[in-house]
């Protein structure tokens, strides 16, 4: 009986799965054709920043936190505590910058963190010390290299 009861759970899964690809994999299809044909002709510079200017953020805060990472770089972003959207601003510039900034790799402890990436927050309220600190402008966007 357990056989039967569990052949039949199987057959419901599988038959649920192809109804639901059935349904949804072609819109999937054309949604992914139009995303490729309205930006294939986009230069490869531009194509990376597209999809953080999408949720909307300043990309060319990105491009400078780029400029002062290394590779191998283990960074932590300290971000203003605010909303945005449906999210938080911290986990929005986290999940952007966990690919644009590749291949330094973001980490969760601040204590684990090679590099600071200040988000309009001042990195020297954080009581670390650094042997090195770019600035973006006036504004609080800071690149800051803990002291080891």
């Amino acid at each position: 009986m357990r056989l039967v009861t569990l052949a039949l759970l199987l057959a419901a899964a599988v038959a649920v799965i192809a109804v639901s690809l059935y349904r949804e994999l072609p819109f999937g299809l054309r949604v992914m054709r139009a995303e490729h044909d309205a930006y294939a002709q986009t230069p490869w510079e531009e194509r990376q920043q597209l999809f953080g200017e999408r949720v909307p953020l300043p990309m060319n805060v990105f491009d400078f936190y780029r400029s002062g990472l290394h590779v191998g770089d283990r960074y932590y972003f300290d971000v203003l505590d605010s909303g945005f959207g449906l999210t938080t601003l911290r986990e929005t510039v986290r999940n952007v910058g966990r690919l644009y900034l590749l291949p330094a790799v973001e980490v969760e402890r601040i204590e684990d963190a090679d590099v600071i990436l200040s988000w309009e927050k001042d990195p020297g309220l954080l009581g670390l010390r650094y042997s090195e600190q770019l600035r973006l402008g006036l504004q609080l966007f800071f690149v800051s290299r803990v002291a080891p």
